[in-house]
């Protein structure tokens, strides 16, 4: 990864981790700011999968699996925009359901890590982190900070993940 790139994510990270301090501050207000940064970002991070499958990964085995995640990814954030009407029982529900998809994603990758000797203990971690989320979710359904709270901590812990993999040693293999 190049410096700037680095840089670009260091930033990145620490923004977010500020803007999660800001929905700890005041909750109850920004329910509907949650919502559409949320929508936004999946959105984007949709488009830029897509994107990444045009130009790129179409040529890559497996490259199909990038559009339908990222297809996937968009249609989530279009759905997501519809959500700043509904009560927030629904809104918890649907972070409920995205975060427990989420580590049920990351401890299939921790088992397809260790069948083939890879790094799997940050996966493990991430996605036990991300059932935890879903857990207190579903226990605290009835609150509608609680959305607030749940959004905040996930950025935390993901903008903390992003600085931890941003640092972190990576091998680099050359063909001969």
């Amino acid at each position: 990864m190049s410096k700037f790139k680095k840089a670009g994510r260091v930033i990145f990270s620490v923004i977010r981790i500020l803007f999660a301090i800001a929905l700890f501050i005041n909750p109850v207000d920004t329910y509907p700011l949650v919502v559409v940064v949320l929508s936004v970002s999946l959105i984007l991070y949709g488009l830029s999968m897509i994107w990444f499958y045009i130009t790129m990964a179409r040529h890559m085995v497996g490259g199909q699996m990038t559009l339908y995640e990222g297809l996937a990814i968009f249609d989530l954030g279009m759905v997501s925009i519809g959500l700043v009407n509904i009560p927030s029982f629904f809104m918890i529900l649907y972070l409920a359901v995205i975060h427990g998809l989420s580590g049920v994603f990351c401890m299939l990758r921790v088992n397809e890590a260790r069948n083939y000797g890879g790094s799997w203990k940050f996966s493990f971690f991430s996605g036990v982190a991300n059932l935890l989320i879903a857990i207190l979710c579903i226990i605290c359904i009835k609150n509608a900070g609680v959305a607030v709270y749940v959004y905040a901590i996930g950025l935390v812990y993901s903008s903390v993940f992003q600085l931890i993999s941003t640092f972190r040693k990576t091998e680099v293999v050359y063909i001969q």
